[in-house]
């Protein structure tokens, strides 16, 4: 994919290393020049990349190398690339949540960078506490698309109703792979009487 400075420059957010190799690269350039071209945009309107190449590389070292740095500057990538889609006013965003376990193991929720950018673009509330995982579940990724849908249904709820009651609400993850994440969630928040669910992501596995 030809360079596109749709996510080569992220205005002030880029350190001097590119995201996805630590190649030296200019300053506020998010990839290097190999790494930019590895980056595949997906036709869902609302996860505007596909899992792969260097976003993959990327997400990777923020969930599992503790690259914290990564976090603001995946956030601003989400935002460029969802483009207009983030037009329609919403009331609140929210991340996917971890499971009390998981967070405490991995010291950070990757998805409130993602959420937290999507809110500031929108200039809307952002609730990092919104929704809370009753049940520490297994990776999706080692699962089948039966299994999914399984392991995450009532996974979820809402911490407070009157946060969400006649609200309309954004949903953020990192990957949406068939979806049962992010539905789960939408069912849980429709459950406490939200008006509107939207669920985002930065990436699409492909199939």
């Amino acid at each position: 994919m030809a360079a596109n400075t749709v996510f080569w420059f992220l205005e002030q957010l880029s350190p001097s290393l590119c995201m996805a190799c630590d190649a030296h690269v200019p300053k506020n350039t998010a990839f290097c020049a190999v790494c930019v071209a590895s980056i595949e945009r997906s036709t869902h309107i609302h996860s505007p990349f596909l899992y792969g190449g260097a976003v993959a590389r990327a997400l990777t070292k923020l969930k599992y190398e503790v690259r914290r740095d990564l976090g603001p500057m995946l956030g601003r990538l989400l935002v460029l690339g969802l483009g207009n889609a983030l037009d329609e006013r919403f009331d609140v965003v929210a991340p996917v949540p971890l499971h009390s376990d998981k967070l405490t193991e991995r010291g950070y929720n990757q998805c409130v960078w993602l959420s937290r950018a999507v809110a500031h673009a929108s200039a809307i509330e952002h609730d990092a506490l919104l929704m809370r995982r009753t049940r520490n579940t297994e990776a999706q990724a080692q699962l089948g698309i039966r299994e999914r849908e399984t392991n995450v249904a009532n996974a979820f709820t809402v911490r407070e109703r009157r946060r969400v009651a006649n609200r309309s609400v954004i949903v953020v993850d990192d990957v949406r792979t068939t979806g049962a994440t992010l539905r789960a969630c939408e069912m849980a928040l429709y459950e406490a009487d939200a008006s509107r669910v939207r669920t985002l992501s930065l990436c699409l596995t492909p199939r």
